[in-house]
């Protein structure tokens, strides 16, 4: 990604790694305006999925991932993992997810999004379904310090979160507030808190078909209407 560039693109492509760790590990410098990335599905990136290392400044303006699933990754780090240098600047400034579900994700690694000690201007995140995702006791969203996070938007909307590999948490969201969550919902094997979703007395396995093998269409009377609705119903 180095160098200066309006936009980087991935759209209707599956990605499957196949030793590489990482689908982005960025050393160098780099100014980014646009990440995005568009109806794909991407697996098996065993360290972290989009990672800023904290040498040289590094910036993107706005990072979008639209109607895609990603799953099997992320033991070591964070899905986005970004060890801005501090006092050097750099980071990503927003990050925009809609339409995407989210499978056994770091689930022996770290979290959901890292910034480490940098604020962002906004993480809007809509429409995603989660199964299986952030264990090893982590933050869901980890600002390094409760001092930092977004100055903008920060929030959670009709989204859907479903079981995490912990059966206990102590550990939620780490940033200057919570996220504003409108209508999410968690089930009853979901153990982080997030703000303002409704808990589903319900587990994962009782509203999918199959989630341990990536089918999270609704079994029949169990449809919510939150997560991505690539795995509503017709009627839906």
């Amino acid at each position: 990604l180095g160098g200066s560039h309006a936009w980087i693109a991935f759209e209707n492509v599956t990605v499957v790694n196949d030793g590489a760790g990482y689908f982005v590990n960025q050393t160098n410098e780099c100014n980014i305006a646009e990440f995005n990335i568009k109806d794909c599905e991407m697996s098996g990136f065993s360290t972290s999925f989009f990672r800023f290392q904290k040498s040289n400044p590094k910036n993107i303006d706005k990072v979008s991932v639209t109607n895609s699933i990603f799953h099997d990754m992320c033991s070591g780090y964070s899905f986005f993992h970004i060890d801005a240098e501090k006092g050097a600047g750099g980071g990503v400034k927003n990050i925009y997810m809609d339409g995407c579900t989210l499978y056994n994700i770091a689930v022996g690694g770290k979290m959901f999004i890292y910034s480490r000690e940098t604020n962002m201007e906004s993480v809007i995140i809509k429409n995603v379904t989660f199964y299986n995702c952030i264990g090893n006791g982590n933050f869901w969203v980890d600002f390094g310090a409760n001092t930092f996070g977004p100055a903008g938007e920060f929030s959670f909307t009709n989204c859907l979160f479903t079981k995490t590999p912990d059966d206990v948490t102590n550990k939620n969201i780490r940033a200057t507030a919570e996220p504003e969550g409108i209508g999410c919902y968690s089930t009853s094997d979901f153990f982080k808190n997030i703000k303002g979703s409704e808990k589903v007395e319900k587990s994962a396995d009782d509203i999918f078909v199959d989630p341990a093998n990536g089918d999270f269409h609704f079994k029949a009377s169990e449809e919510l209407n939150a997560g991505d609705p690539r795995w509503f119903s017709a009627e839906q």
